[in-house]
């Protein structure tokens, strides 16, 4: 930040708010303390980095109703092309999904194979079994599969390292081998925790919200376990975040033993999306949305350039597999 004071230029740095001498953007090599592990659950709850999915995922209307669709269709011809659809790049698993009624993957040894004979041989007798035949040995030799099979996505390598500190063990984050964030749990920290987040709540003013506990084992690790496992004694866990003047986001997951129940008060209830357990999260919010944006954009071209042709091909194909002639002499079918 910089100012003008009569004739002097005065220059205003902001320190970041990560403690323990941690940088963003450095890489593991140059972190002086000692490396205990790779990403220890009990020690490691840090914010999750968009993720690029290679199988068709949207929620605008049209495509959301072509996806499912197109996965309930071929669900009757016993092959699932959700989260799998990748299996289809290697030819022995497609081989393995046209000759079985069942999903088959292409990790399975060949001696299972080898004792199945005889269920390929019967399902190479059923309608079902030409219908896939005939989609797939089609769709393998068009641009639209290709396409699909070649797309190269960018790779971002990410690796969680536990470090012991004096004081405490610190998940360290890394993105392609530079800092992104650190965070540490209460088992992690010890004592130490509770202070820590008091210290770091009383210096910056941010946001929150409070939970009320149902749940055995999220109140015992929140609270404690002893009179917490049972829901006699109430059990809150407040949420708390806060964006610093550094371009940093702190979170914070803590048991809140101040706080009171009232009508311009009230808990919401327990969510269900995942374990919770007491945890501090330092995070560098420029770097975090840059990469969240640069996940879309790349997820939407590839939705749009390859998944949807896709699906719309392998529909069309479903549909022109139902006119197949089913006759067994083909002899007779010029008659």
């Amino acid at each position: 930040m910089k100012y003008w004071l009569g004739l002097m230029y005065l220059v205003v740095t902001t320190v970041n708010a990560i403690p323990f001498d941690f940088k963003y953007g450095q890489s593991k090599e140059s972190v002086p303390y000692p490396f205990i592990d790779r990403g220890l659950y009990k020690y490691c709850k840090l914010t999750d980095y968009a993720e690029f999915n290679t199988f068709f995922i949207s929620w605008a209307p049209t495509e959301y109703d072509l996806m499912k669709k197109v996965r309930a269709n071929y669900k009757k011809l016993g092959i699932s092309i959700g989260t799998s659809i990748n299996d289809l790049k290697n030819t022995r698993t497609m081989n393995l999904l046209i000759d079985y009624p069942f999903p088959m993957l292409g990790k399975n040894d060949d001696d299972l194979i080898k004792g199945l004979a005889w269920v390929k041989d019967k399902h190479q007798m059923t309608e079902v079994y030409k219908r896939k035949k005939y989609i797939f040995e089609k769709l393998v030799q068009e641009d639209v599969f290709k396409d699909f099979s070649n797309y190269k996505i960018k790779v971002y390598q990410f690796e969680t390292i536990v470090y012991e500190l004096p004081r405490m063990k610190v998940c360290a984050h890394f993105k392609n081998n530079a800092l992104v964030q650190i965070g540490f749990s209460k088992e992690g920290a010890g004592k130490d925790f509770d202070r820590i987040v008091n210290a770091i709540t009383s210096k910056y003013k941010g946001s929150f919200k409070i939970y009320d506990l149902k749940k055995p084992d999220n109140r015992a690790a929140i609270c404690g376990s002893g009179k917490y496992i049972d829901n006699i004694s109430k059990c809150f866990l407040k949420v708390y975040s806060t964006s610093t003047d550094s371009g940093e986001i702190i979170k914070a997951n803590y048991n809140d033993k101040s706080f009171k129940p009232s009508f311009f008060g009230t808990p919401y209830l327990e969510n269900d999306l995942s374990f919770k357990f007491p945890l501090v999260n330092y995070l560098d919010k420029g770097e975090f949305f840059h990469h969240k944006e640069l996940i879309e954009i790349e997820q939407s071209k590839f939705n749009t350039l390859i998944m949807k042709k896709l699906y719309l091909r392998l529909q069309e194909l479903f549909e022109e597999s139902k006119n197949l002639k089913t006759g067994k002499d083909e002899y007779l079918d010029q008659f």
